[in-house]
C-alpha cells in the first residue's frame, strides 16, 4: 500500500515536470517569435532611415514671398538705378536640387509664392537693361547694366512697361485660379512671368500673367522639367483666360 502511494506521488511529480516543460517551451517559442518580429521591425525602421535622404537646410528653410510683396522692393531698387526705369519683364522660378539617387526635386515655390523673383528693367535715358532680383530674403541690384545696341534698342523701346504694380493681381490669387483650372502641383511645377518676348504667345505684349507648367519627373533635352502647358491669366483681375497645351 505504501509503495503504491509512493508510485502515485512520483507519477504526479513527473506529470508536473512534464507540464512545466511544455509551458516553458511554449513561452520560449512565443518569445522567440516576438524577438523575431521586433528584429524585423527594427530592420525595417533602419532601412527607412537609410532610404530617406536628409535635404540641406537651404532647401527645407527657403523663404518665399508673393508678387505683391516682392514688386515694391524690386521697383524701388530699379528706380534708384534709373529714374525712368521701366519694368519690361518679370519671372518667378523655383530652384532645383538633385538628390543622391539622381532624381530632381523643385523647391522655393509655395502656393504662388517664390524664393526667386527676377525683374528686367529698361531705361531709355541710359539705353540699358538691368536685372534686379529678390532672392533668399533680400533684393540684389548688383548686376551690371547691359547697354543696348542699334539692333536691340528699338525692341526695348517698343516693349510694354509694367510699372503699375499696385494694380496687378497677386501671384497667390493667380495660383488659386490655376488650381481651379487644371493645375496639378503633385505632378508639375510652375513658373510665373510677365512680358516674356515669345512669338508663340497669343497674348504677347498684353496685360497677362503667363504661367508655364513643367513635369516634375520627365525631363527635356536640357535637363529641365518637360514643358506641358502654358496658362494665361488677366494681369489685373487674375481671371483665367486660356490654357495652351504643348503638343
Amino acid at each position: 500500500m505504501k509503495n503504491k502511494k509512493v508510485l502515485l506521488i512520483v507519477g504526479a511529480l513527473l506529470a508536473l515536470l512534464l507540464l512545466a516543460g511544455i509551458v516553458g517551451g511554449i513561452y520560449l517559442f512565443m518569445n522567440k517569435d516576438e524577438d523575431s518580429n521586433s528584429k524585423e521591425e527594427e530592420q525595417e525602421q533602419s532601412e527607412t532611415v537609410e532610404e530617406g535622404e536628409e535635404l540641406p537646410s537651404y532647401v527645407n528653410n527657403v523663404q518665399t514671398i508673393s508678387s505683391a510683396e516682392a514688386f515694391p522692393l524690386i521697383l524701388e531698387a530699379g528706380i534708384n538705378w534709373a529714374a525712368d526705369a521701366r519694368i519690361v519683364q518679370v519671372q518667378a522660378l523655383p530652384y532645383s536640387y538633385e538628390k543622391e539617387d539622381g532624381s530632381t526635386i523643385y523647391y522655393g515655390e509655395s502656393a504662388g509664392k517664390y524664393a526667386s523673383w527676377n525683374v528686367t528693367f529698361y531705361s531709355p535715358t541710359r539705353s540699358a537693361n538691368k536685372i534686379v532680383t529678390w532672392a533668399r530674403g533680400e533684393v540684389d541690384a548688383t548686376t551690371e547694366e547691359l547697354q543696348t545696341n542699334q539692333f536691340t534698342k528699338s525692341f526695348e523701346e517698343s516693349r510694354t512697361a509694367y510699372n503699375e504694380i499696385e494694380t496687378y493681381a497677386d501671384s497667390t490669387i493667380v495660383f488659386l485660379n490655376l488650381l481651379a483650372n487644371g493645375g496639378d502641383i503633385d505632378n508639375h511645377y510652375y513658373s510665373f512671368a510677365i512680358g516674356l518676348p515669345d512669338n508663340t504667345n497669343p497674348y504677347s505684349g498684353k496685360n497677362v500673367w503667363e504661367v508655364t507648367e513643367r513635369s516634375r519627373t520627365e525631363m527635356d533635352e536640357y535637363g529641365t522639367g518637360l514643358e506641358t502647358a502654358t496658362y494665361y491669366f488677366d494681369l489685373i483681375t487674375g481671371d483665367f483666360l486660356e490654357k495652351v497645351t504643348v503638343e
